[in-house]
């Protein structure tokens, strides 16, 4: 976290909260104790992502924008399922193509 403002303007110190990042709670601490949070406006300046991102986790993004963007067009059209009566439609199909969770698997914050 780069930096906490309070209502007044006063930036806080670092030793005058506590992060929860996997909770997404910031805890207001005087000394070793909780402490409550003045009414108003609190300004968070944070940092979030990657510095860079590796191309193997682009290449699955254009993958997945790709297909994305083919099945909702119906560029594929509808056809029938085996010969059957019933009708598939492609945008009803999987989201992820199999070769972008190839990609991110790669990867630990990829999704494979």
């Amino acid at each position: 976290m780069a930096s906490v403002t309070l209502p007044g303007g006063q930036v806080l110190d670092p030793t005058g909260y506590e992060l929860d990042a996997e909770a997404g709670v910031l805890t207001r601490m005087v000394g070793d104790y909780e402490s409550c949070w003045e009414p108003g406006r609190i300004t968070v300046n944070y940092t979030a992502g990657r510095a860079v991102v590796p191309d193997t986790i682009t290449q699955a993004a254009r993958i997945i924008i790709q297909h994305l963007w083919e099945t909702q067009r119906g560029r594929m059209g509808s056809v029938r399922a085996g010969g059957s009566e019933e009708v598939w439609d492609p945008r009803w199909g999987y989201s992820i193509p199999r070769r972008a969770l190839e990609l991110l698997g790669d990867h630990p914050m990829g999704i494979a």
